[in-house]
């Protein structure tokens, strides 16, 4: 009997990471086109980064799905994704240190201009580095591709996730008091986006360096519970604010 688990591109080497990548693309881009729709009907300006935010953090997981299903068992192709992938990365952070609210906070104000000069360095210093000191990623357990960096780029990579994850949820829980929003949709938006920048400071650093079955799951799972119950929350604030405006009409 012909069995299609056995003879399509579920054999394809890496295709876990390809397959869970491209969730988190069509979950990405969902965010994207929810946020642009909200800049558009009400031009704000944090949904427009917030809209471009997600859109490079799309083009991040098409770039290491493509490498994957595109050019199977080409390690050589699927390292060349993984470098593209993370300057769309940087780009994710670039965006989340150039929204309104980060500027709200006084040191990030003041310092806004050299924390992104300094950011991008550092992160192009780290990808040219292992770009010169090249190991190509490999397969392992659970069909899952292991990025397989030197200590100096992976390590380096990771930390700067950190810290750019962990300043993006500072940012929404700083600005996310309900005694300052008044109201309680802005305030689980704005919740919601805290618990994200802290589950992406675990997921992130976990998925750079991870060289264990464990790690990578571990890093999949939150990332796209991550994605999945942000994505929930404003597809249900826009629909009932649309039936709202049905219903008044």
């Amino acid at each position: 009997m012909f069995n299609f688990l056995n003879s399509s591109i579920f054999l394809i080497p890496g295709f876990s990471t390809a397959s869970l990548h491209g969730v988190m693309g069509i979950l990405t881009a969902l965010m994207t086109i929810i946020f642009f729709v909200s800049y558009k009907l009400n031009d704000n300006k944090v949904s427009k980064k917030l809209s471009l935010f997600f859109l490079f953090f799309t083009l991040y997981s098409a770039s290491v799905t493509t490498s994957i299903i595109a050019f199977p068992g080409n390690m050589q192709v699927a390292g060349f994704g993984i470098i593209i992938g993370l300057y769309f990365i940087m780009l994710v952070a670039m965006m989340g240190f150039d929204t309104p609210l980060f500027y709200k906070h006084p040191f990030f104000e003041s310092n806004a201009g050299r924390m992104r000069v300094i950011f991008s360095m550092l992160w192009g210093l780290f990808s040219i580095y292992g770009i010169l000191f090249q190991q190509l990623p490999y397969v392992g357990k659970g069909n899952f591709m292991y990025w397989n960096m030197t200590p100096i780029c992976g390590y380096g990579l990771a930390l700067l996730c950190f810290l750019a994850a962990t300043g993006f949820g500072y940012l929404y829980i700083s600005n996310g008091n309900y005694s300052d929003t008044q109201n309680t949709e802005t305030y689980l938006k704005m919740r919601i986006l805290a618990i994200d920048g802290i589950l992406w400071s675990i997921a992130g650093p976990s998925y750079i360096v991870g060289s264990s079955f464990w790690a990578i799951s571990m890093a999949f799972i939150i990332m796209i519970s991550s994605f999945s119950a942000t994505a929930g929350i404003f597809i249900y604030y826009r629909f009932k604010t649309s039936l709202k405006k049905t219903l008044l009409v």
